[in-house]
């Protein structure tokens, strides 16, 4: 069990300065809709994303070798302070942190769906997070922060840490982000990455008391993590519907 990081707060009500905030499996449902690629990448690129994938390592920061049932990599991510550029509540120069996401990537062979996003490709990945401050939708997007990192070089100082999960775990996945299409002030982007990790990990973070992105930095930071690591910008950006089909977004 990770120590909780907790830190006292005046005024709750500042917290939105802050913070970015059916049944689902591994297959395709008919009212999924098949993510649309961002790029038709060459054999070079290819090889170029796979190298990309995460590295998975336990909380020695000893690397773990995937199980023959394992599809996908299920990554945690939490922003610092300091960039308001991909903040899903507001400035993220106060001290409650910038963003928190998740992002699935895919090991397998074959094509997987994330969330409601079907057509996800061997060694193509999936970021997704709640957002509480765009137009056109108050919840669930898909490939937003991907897009905010390859195109604004937004999140540095990012940290994460990384688990292979099984089919039956990314139903699991599937379920909580269809589940989840929501975000507010005490419900928000770390609330959910980290209630989403921790609903199938045994490794658990927290994001504190009162939910933030900061907090969450700091759990993950207090075992082995990645700083920086690289994520790919492989399909267009959706927003979600609940259990309905997503919808591409015409502003990102």
């Amino acid at each position: 069990m990770k120590k909780f990081f907790k830190k006292p707060f005046t005024v709750l009500a500042t917290l939105f300065l802050a913070l970015s905030i059916l049944p689902g499996t591994g297959f395709a449902a008919s009212n999924d809709v098949v993510a649309e690629p961002r790029i038709d990448p060459t054999a070079a690129q290819a090889l170029t994303i796979q190298s990309q994938s995460p590295i998975v390592t336990d909380e020695s920061g000893n690397a773990v070798q995937a199980l023959a049932t394992d599809v996908a990599i299920l990554t945690l991510w939490s922003v610092p302070s300091g960039s308001s550029t991909g903040s899903s509540g507001g400035d993220g120069s106060s001290s409650f942190g910038t963003h928190s996401f998740i992002t699935v990537n895919n090991i397998s062979s074959s094509s997987i769906t994330i969330g409601k996003l079907s057509g996800i490709a061997a060694n193509k990945l999936v970021s997704v997070g709640t957002w509480g401050n765009k137009t056109e939708h108050t919840g669930i997007w898909y490939n937003l922060e991907a897009m905010f990192i390859n195109n604004y070089s937004a999140y540095s100082g990012r940290v994460s840490h990384s688990m292979y999960i099984s089919s039956t775990q990314l139903s699991s996945v599937n379920s909580y982000i269809i589940n989840h299409d929501s975000w507010s002030l005490t419900n928000n982007c770390s609330s959910f990455a980290v209630g989403l990790w921790n609903s199938i990990s045994s490794d658990d973070y927290s994001a504190g008391t009162i939910n933030t992105p900061q907090n969450l930095y700091y759990s993950i930071k207090d075992g082995a993590y990645d700083t920086n690591a690289s994520v790919p910008y492989n399909y267009a950006v959706y927003y979600a519907q609940g259990t309905g089909t997503p919808i591409r977004s015409t502003q990102f």
